[in-house]
């Protein structure tokens, strides 16, 4: 068993909690930190001619072959570029970076715990609110903006008793944690 972990080098404990758990299983687990990609973590693919079909990554722990991958845990996806690439550039390399490492995992024939598409449709809080009432679940009052007025308005009419609530994922760590 071989399980590649997609995640970035900050994230929290629960990385390491199951590369533990799966290596009493007598399995292995590879960590992708992608905010190590493209400058630290090297992918390559290679396709066709006389050689077999090779996907590899490469990171301080060593060259791993992610054709023999069984199983793929998506976590974290944070692409990182050099911060002193001219601003347009830095761009472009992103979506390069970005590209190229979607294409190369799509084709991995391993078992997902969910597809990406999945993951970002999920990650929508407008369709997650829309879901929730179509299925008949009472929702509070909501408003996405970024207008003011339109923010003390709706303030206003809620006696101001507001939550606030970021639509992206958003974490703070401090000291690793």
């Amino acid at each position: 068993m071989s399980i590649l972990i997609i995640t970035h080098s900050d994230d929290n404990e629960s990385v390491s909690l199951v590369a533990q758990a799966v290596a009493r299983r007598g399995g292995h687990t590879i960590r992708f930190d992608t905010d190590r990609y493209p400058t630290e973590v090297r992918l390559s693919a290679s396709y066709g001619g006389t050689r077999a079909e090779r996907l590899t990554l490469t990171n301080e722990e060593g060259e791993f072959d992610l054709c023999e991958v069984t199983a793929v845990w998506h976590r974290r996806l944070n692409f990182g570029a050099p911060a002193t690439l001219d601003r347009q550039l830095r761009h472009a390399s992103l979506g390069e970076a970005s590209a190229a490492a979607h294409g190369m995992l799509a084709g991995l024939e391993a078992f997902r715990m969910d597809h990406v598409r999945h993951i970002r449709h999920a990650e929508n809080k407008q369709l997650q609110l829309q879901a929730a009432r179509q299925l008949g679940l009472d929702t509070p009052r909501t408003l996405t903006t970024n207008d003011p007025a339109a923010v003390r308005s709706f303030a206003e009419e809620c006696e101001g008793r507001l939550v606030t609530k970021m639509l992206s994922s958003f974490a703070v760590y401090e000291g690793g944690r």
